[in-house]
């Protein structure tokens, strides 16, 4: 089964309405421009967090993220009690992509994933199309955003009214593509609380810098099917060396995680990295070639949910 990009969430959960309904929108540039006046002291840091990082990457030696120079941030909260924030990246009204930050144990932050493009998590125009795909109507509908980490992301639609009147269950689609996850409450549940506590992955050090990034050209993850055929390629010898030679090489390598025991499997492009100060490494994933979204994810949880082929 072909999906896109597969996060999901869980723990305390925010409720909003189909309205879409997005709070204050909190702004800052990317290249150093001025900022706007913050609305809660408790939003400075993670405001100057953002810009600090979104300046790192807008300058990435690969030229991936140029579109990201004089953007300004617009900081989201996940929801009460997950301490996570979606940080879209934006020029003008055009998102040009986006950042999830998570809150730090004793003050502070954490960069757990990036990405590029024009559809970032959490999308209302991604949550609409998964409805309309559905068959239900908006009225009375909530959709519930979860967020555990990047390969657990979803939303929950609950209330919505089908063609014939009823009232429906809860569904749950991909928070990326808006995929219908083929799972009910309980098995979400169990899926999250699996999770929920597990170390966070990703960039902690609030000067990070990239020290060095490569790219290549997007490429069908399904063009060949090398986890049918093959055993896992493991990179955990030397994973920097490993990807910059696959780049050079032009070779496909792909990212294979099944979830929900095994009732989901997600495949993706290998199609870049982005190596921060510190040896933190993000692998980019396209989930189809010439993907809308670019996501960057620590190589660290890759390994740990999934695995990659040649």
């Amino acid at each position: 089964m072909r999906t896109s990009w597969k996060i999901a969430t869980a723990a305390t959960v925010l409720a909003v309405m189909l309205s879409m309904s997005s709070g204050t929108d909190a702004r800052i540039y990317a290249t150093g421009q001025a900022m706007t006046t913050l609305d809660k002291e408790q939003d400075v840091t993670l405001k100057e967090q953002a810009r600090l990082w979104a300046e790192q990457l807008a300058n990435s030696p690969d030229g991936a993220f140029a579109e990201w120079k004089g953007a300004w941030v617009s900081a989201t909260a996940l929801g009460p009690g997950t301490h996570s924030w979606l940080v879209m990246m934006k020029r003008g009204q055009n998102v040009v992509g986006y950042m999830i930050v998570y809150a730090k144990d004793g003050g502070g932050y954490v960069l757990g994933e990036y990405g590029i493009g024009e559809y970032p998590p959490f999308s209302s125009a991604i949550l609409k199309s998964a409805i309309t795909r559905l068959g239900l109507s908006e009225t009375s509908m909530k959709a519930t955003r979860l967020y555990i980490h990047p390969l657990l992301a979803a939303w929950q639609i609950s209330g919505g009214i089908a063609g014939n009147g009823s009232i429906t269950e809860n569904h749950y689609t991909d928070a990326y593509s808006g995929e219908q996850l083929p799972i009910d409450a309980g098995q979400w549940a169990a899926a999250a609380a699996q999770a929920a506590n597990a170390d966070k992955h990703g960039i902690k050090n609030a000067h990070a810098s990239i020290s060095s990034a490569g790219a290549m050209a997007s490429f069908d993850p399904y063009g060949r099917l090398p986890w049918l055929t093959q055993s896992p390629y493991s990179i955990a010898a030397d994973p920097l060396s490993i990807l910059s030679d696959a780049l050079r090489d032009n070779s496909e390598l792909r990212y294979v995680s099944k979830s929900f025991k095994g009732k989901m499997t997600y495949v993706w492009s290998v199609t870049g990295y982005s190596e921060w100060s510190g040896g933190e490494l993000f692998i980019s994933l396209d989930s189809e070639e010439n993907a809308p979204i670019r996501r960057y994810i620590p190589a660290s949880l890759l390994q740990s949910l999934g695995s990659f082929y040649l």
